[in-house]
C-alpha cells in the first residue's frame, strides 16, 4: 500500500528520558537492523526529557541505517533559523540519516513542508537560507 507515492515505511517512538537511556539504546540497535525510521519528540518544557536534539545526535552515532526523525518539532520553543542550522547539521554529520517527517502537521492539519529527506531545497524561504548556505 503507498500513500502520496511513496513505500509504506516504520519506525519506533522513543522517548527522550534520561531513565531509560539503556532501553533507548536497545531499542535504536534493533530499530536499525528492521526499520526505516526513529521518531523523537522535541518537548524542551518536560523536565523528564532530554534535549531532543542532543538525543538525536547520540542515537545517530548509535545507528548506520536508520533515519532519525523529530516527530514533534517544537518550533513556538525555538528560533526557527536555529532549528534549521541544528537540521542542517545533524544531516550533514550524520551523512543524510537524519529528516524531517514526511507531513508535518500543525494542530492536527497537514501542512507543507519545505525540506524532504535527502533533498535539499532550491530556494529555502529567506528566515531559513543562511543556515542551508553555510553546509553546503
Amino acid at each position: 500500500m503507498t500513500d502520496y507515492g511513496r513505500a509504506l515505511q516504520f519506525g519506533v517512538f522513543i522517548t527522550p528520558s534520561s531513565m531509560q537511556l539503556d532501553n533507548s539504546y536497545a531499542l535504536a540497535e534493533l530499530a536499525d537492523e528492521t526499520l526505516e525510521f526513529i521518531g523523537v519528540q522535541d518537548h524542551p518544557y518536560q523536565p523528564r526529557f532530554l534535549d531532543a536534539w542532543t538525543f538525536m545526535s547520540n542515537i545517530l552515532l548509535r545507528t548506520k541505517k536508520v533515519r532519525v526523525v523529530p516527530d514533534v518539532a517544537n518550533v513556538p520553543l525555538h528560533n526557527p533559523a536555529v532549528m534549521a542550522k541544528m537540521a542542517a547539521s545533524l544531516d550533514v554529520l550524520s551523512g543524510g540519516l537524519w529528516s524531517w517527517p514526511w507531513v508535518p502537521a500543525r494542530f492536527g492539519i497537514p501542512s507543507p513542508l519545505w525540506v524532504v529527506h535527502g533533498d535539499r531545497p532550491e530556494k529555502p524561504p529567506k528566515r531559513y537560507a543562511t543556515p542551508w548556505r553555510s553546509l553546503g
